[in-house]
């Protein structure tokens, strides 16, 4: 049972939402759904919990071990490193940028053009440079 639930005596009748198994009125527990009995918690192996009923945890616990679901898991799990990567290697080359632009005497925020068209509402100047577009040290 869920250490944190709180399973209420179950004044509806109908069907298990995990299981699917008919409940009469009086039988079973409510805790926002109907369920045939005590819920527990059973854990896939990647840090995901869900919940269901004591009927159909054997189920669950059979899904989250298919090779489908494993599959579909590291997939999700080598796109979220994948993402990662992809953000390191951006703020590298951000990095490399602002370095070859300082070296270059450029000013760093507008890369030389000094104005632009784009910051009309603060007047159309880079406020870093003052204009100039050179680097200020």
């Amino acid at each position: 049972m869920l250490s944190n639930a709180v399973n209420y005596p179950n004044k509806y009748s109908g069907e298990c939402v995990y299981c699917h198994n008919t409940v009469p009125a009086g039988f079973g527990f409510y805790n926002g759904s109907t369920s045939c009995a005590d819920l527990v918690e059973v854990e896939d192996g990647y840090g995901r919990i869900d919940v269901t009923c004591k009927n159909a945890e054997g189920a669950l616990i059979n899904f989250f071990a298919s090779k489908r679901y494993v599959a579909s898991r590291e997939a999700v799990k080598a796109a979220g490193e994948k993402r990662r990567a992809d953000i390191a290697q951006a703020k590298k080359d951000r990095v490399v940028a602002k370095k070859n632009l300082k070296a270059t005497g450029l000013c760093t925020r507008c890369g030389g053009a000094g104005r632009s068209d784009n910051w009309i509402a603060t007047g159309s100047v880079c406020f870093k440079c003052d204009g100039t577009g050179k680097s200020v040290k």
